[in-house]
C-alpha cells in the first residue's frame, strides 16, 4: 500500500506496520491511497455526514483511492491523533478485505481488527467505535456525551 499524500504523519508512523501484515496475509493489496478533505472526496463519492472518515474500496481517481476526512467535524469531535490513526487504520482496512465474502457487519469487525492488529493504542480504540457503531455510527454522541460528562463534573 502507497501513500500518495499525508495525514497528521499518518504514514510514515504506520507504513511499514500495514506493508508487514499486507505483506503476511493479504499480498494481493498494492493499493495507492490518497488522503481527500470532505469537499472534494464528495465530487467521487457520498461523505456520510456524522463520520469524520469515509471510503469506498471501489472508486478508483486515476489509479489511486480516496480516504476522506471532515475536519469540520474532527474538530468539533475533538478527536485525538491517535483516535484519529485508530479510525484510519479502521478505514484501510475497508481496502484490505475487499474481496472477503462477509456482511456488512462482519466487514466492520474485521476492519476492527485491522487497525487493531497494528497498534495498541487502537485496540482500546476498537471497542470504542465497536460501541460508537451500535448507536448506528453517529460519532457526535461523543461530542454530546463529553460535553454533558464535563458540565456535570463542573457542577459538582
Amino acid at each position: 500500500m502507497i501513500f500518495i499524500n499525508e495525514y497528521k504523519h499518518f504514514a510514515e508512523y504506520y507504513q511499514s506496520a500495514i506493508d508487514k501484515l499486507i505483506e503476511n496475509k493479504y499480498s494481493c493489496i498494492d493499493k495507492k491511497i490518497r488522503f481527500l478533505d470532505k469537499y472534494s472526496y464528495s465530487q467521487y463519492a457520498n461523505f456520510n455526514e456524522n463520520s469524520p472518515f469515509a471510503c469506498s474500496p471501489t472508486i478508483s481517481i486515476s489509479g489511486e483511492c480516496p480516504i476522506g476526512y471532515d475536519i469540520e467535524l474532527i474538530v468539533q469531535l475533538k478527536l485525538s491523533e491517535d483516535e484519529q490513526y485508530a479510525m484510519l487504520l479502521h478505514e484501510i482496512g475497508h481496502f484490505v478485505y475487499s474481496s472477503d465474502p462477509l456482511d456488512e457487519l462482519g466487514k466492520e469487525k474485521f476492519c476492527d481488527n485491522v487497525d487493531s492488529s497494528i497498534s495498541e493504542s487502537a485496540q482500546e480504540l476498537a471497542v470504542y467505535i465497536g460501541i460508537i457503531r451500535d448507536y448506528k455510527g453517529d460519532l457526535r454522541q461523543k461530542y454530546e456525551y463529553w460535553s454533558k460528562t464535563q458540565n456535570n463534573g463542573m457542577s459538582s
